[in-house]
C-alpha cells in the first residue's frame, strides 16, 4: 500500500505540484520517505528471492514464477534485483487490483443494503449452499451488474477518481446541465447495467424503470 500512496495523486505533494520535486533531499520529505520505502522493498523482495533459491538447492521448492525466473536466469544477463522485482512487481500488482475492488464491494453493499438483498437473494436461487461457478454466470445477472458498477463507482485503480456530478449529468429522468460540483456520488446506478433501456430512456426524459 506504501507504493499506491507515493504514486496517487493523494500521495506526495510533488505529484500534484511538480517543481516540487526539484528539491534536494535534504529538505524533501518525500524524496527520504521514497528512498525508506525503496530500500525496505527492495530489501523484501530480495530476501523472497533467497527463500525460493534455497528451497530450489534443497530440492523443496514449490513451482511458482521465481522458479521460472531462475530457470530462464540462465539463459539471460538479467541479475537478481531485476528478477525480484519482476517477480515481486507483478504479485503486488495482481494482489492490490483484487483488494481495492473488494473493499470498494463491501461499502458498495454496506451504503445500499437493498441491492445487497438482492444479491444475496440470487446467489441463494442459482447456487444454494455452494460457491457459483463459471458456468453460473449467465443465470447471475443482478450480481454481474453489481460487480460491474462497484468498479465504475470507485476505479480500482491508483488514479482513479471517485464519480462525481458532472455538469451534463441525469437527474429525475431528465438530461440536465446543472453546474459543476465535486461532490460525491453515492448512488449506485445497478440499473444502468441490468436494464440499458433505462440509460437510453433517461437521457431522452422518457422516464425510467422502478
Amino acid at each position: 500500500m506504501a507504493l499506491l500512496r507515493v504514486i496517487s495523486p493523494a500521495g506526495a505533494l510533488p505529484n500534484v505540484i511538480s517543481p516540487l520535486a526539484l528539491l534536494p533531499e535534504a529538505i524533501s520529505p518525500w524524496k527520504k520517505y521514497e528512498k525508506e520505502r525503496y530500500e525496505e522493498e527492495r530489501s523484501f523482495f530480495l530476501e523472497q528471492l533467497e527463500k525460493v533459491r534455497k528451497a530450489r538447492l534443497e530440492g523443496t521448492a514449490k513451482p511458482c514464477y521465481m522458479q521460472m525466473f531462475f530457470d530462464w536466469q540462465e539463459e539471460s544477463t538479467v541479475n537478481d534485483l531485476e528478477g525480484a522485482y519482476q517477480v515481486g512487481m507483478m504479485a503486488i500488482a495482481g494482489a492490490l487490483t483484487i483488494a481495492s475492488p473488494m473493499m470498494s464491494f463491501v461499502l458498495a453493499m454496506v451504503l445500499h443494503p437493498g441491492w445487497q438483498a438482492k444479491v444475496q437473494e440470487e446467489l441463494d436461487r442459482v447456487c444454494n449452499d455452494r460457491l457459483p461457478e463459471m458456468a453460473d454466470m449467465e443465470n447471475l445477472p443482478i450480481l454481474r451488474a453489481v460487480v460491474k458498477e462497484t468498479v465504475r463507482w470507485r476505479p480500482p485503480v491508483p488514479t482513479g477518481i471517485y464519480v462525481t456530478q458532472m455538469p451534463f449529468g441525469i437527474s429525475a429522468g431528465h438530461l440536465t446541465r446543472d453546474r459543476y460540483s465535486t461532490r460525491i456520488d453515492e448512488r449506485l446506478r445497478v440499473q444502468w447495467i441490468l436494464y440499458p433501456r433505462w440509460l437510453y430512456n433517461s437521457c431522452n426524459g422518457v422516464g425510467h424503470h422502478s
